[in-house]
């Protein structure tokens, strides 16, 4: 056995001991989260084991999946989103109310405010949240256990899906620099490709990771919170997260490029959103842009992309006082035009990330830069390891910008 396999099952075997993880037998729930007036579901909603870092998110229909382990079957399940005030219940009580759970929304209009003193603009708050990333994330070395699904579509068709659960090491905690992933680094635990055409390619399907994290709002240098000067912004709503006020934010990019969005290669025409921050300690809890790109011509067919946009939403969860990346949905939808035939193909690509746990006690090193997690990866499947982890049940519709 070599040195890179023996670190994998040391870390599987670590991940089954602590306190964060999943043991051998754990009970799975399946749910609901629903909006109180209206029944429709929470998308992305949060769903967290108190006490720990275990949780999953919602799909977009507020469908859900989680794993229990035994030790934490009296633990409550706390149910929250951005926008609606939170609950819970106990694990072992869920079965009780048919699976559903109901959020009340919590969204005010600027208009019902009481402004009794200083009332900050959109610019101070993201100037203010940018300043205080350091106090707000966490600034040490930490393990963070994530599951990972890539799909790519094709007029409809599922023609590639591939979902990984990969323990990761942060080195430095979330500290913004030029290339956000450079002192991450990580293993593969489990991998498994549904369509059965896994790729030579290492940067594709799982081996995809690194991009998420290049487009993390926290961690990469361009974007809205670090570059809020290329921004039109105004505070649009006081909404509620987890108990706390809310700043709900609106922007549009003025000069939108790869080094204010984040995006390039085709580069953006329009790059507009929404940024969520909290008012107590100016924390960024949630992020969504729609990136709209110019069309791009591919040099070794005939094909144009058209009508190329990204839908880009992240959110973040507080753990012993300090945030963590939760969850992280790319959606990029194309068409691409034949030139010669006029043919046109609907392509969508679709990159999730859920954290199913963190550890920031007994830290396990690994030297495996994250862009070099696939290569030379030979995981033997372990046909049980699903049914103890967490995953994010794959969404009943394809939300896109359009």
């Amino acid at each position: 056995m070599n040195i890179r396999k023996i670190l994998v099952f040391a870390l599987h075997i670590f991940l089954l001991t602590q306190n964060y993880s999943y043991g051998q037998t754990s009970k799975i729930i399946n749910g609901r989260v629903l909006e109180k007036n209206t029944k429709i579901g929470v998308s992305y909603a949060h769903i967290i084991v108190s006490g720990s870092s275990l949780g999953t998110v919602a799909n977009d229909a507020g469908f859900f999946q989680i794993n229990i382990p035994e030790e934490h079957t009296n633990s409550f399940l706390v149910f929250s989103s951005v926008g609606y005030g939170r609950d819970s219940i106990r694990a072992s009580d869920f079965n009780q109310i048919n699976g559903i759970i109901f959020l009340s929304p919590r969204t005010i209009t600027l208009s019902e405010v009481e402004v009794t003193g200083k009332k900050l603009d959109a610019m101070e708050i993201l100037k203010e949240a940018s300043k205080r990333v350091k106090v707000n994330y966490y600034q040490e070395q930490f393990n963070q256990e994530l599951f990972y699904r890539t799909q790519v579509r094709r007029n409809d068709t599922i023609t590639f899906n591939e979902e990984a659960s990969i323990i990761t090491f942060d080195k430095s905690g979330y500290q913004a620099r030029a290339k956000a992933y450079n002192s991450i680094f990580g293993e593969i635990l489990q991998l498994r490709n549904t369509t059965n055409n896994r790729s030579n390619d290492e940067w594709f399907g799982a081996g995809s990771i690194w991009k998420v994290f290049t487009h993390d709002i926290i961690l990469d240098n361009n974007n809205i919170l670090h570059k809020s000067n290329a921004y039109t912004v105004e505070v649009s709503n006081i909404t509620e997260f987890e108990g706390q006020s809310v700043y709900e934010i609106s922007f549009i990019c003025k000069n939108p490029s790869a080094v204010t969005t984040g995006f390039g290669f085709p580069d953006p025409e329009a790059a507009t959103g929404k940024i969520y921050i909290t008012e107590d300690d100016f924390a960024v809890v949630k992020f969504e842009i729609c990136i709209k790109r110019k069309p791009y011509d591919y040099k070794q067919s005939k094909l144009r992309s058209v009508d190329w946009t990204v839908l880009l939403v992240q959110s973040y969860k507080k753990y012993k006082g300090k945030y963590f990346l939760h969850h992280s949905k790319q959606i990029h939808s194309q068409n691409l035009l034949n030139v010669e035939t006029g043919k046109k193909d609907r392509v969508i690509e679709i990159f999730d990330l859920l954290s199913a746990s963190v550890n920031i006690d007994n830290v396990v090193p690994i030297k495996v830069p994250i862009d070099r997690v696939v290569k030379g990866s030979t995981v033997k499947e372990d046909k049980f390891f699903w049914k103890n982890h967490n995953i994010a049940i794959e969404d009943l519709g394809i939300t896109s910008c359009n």
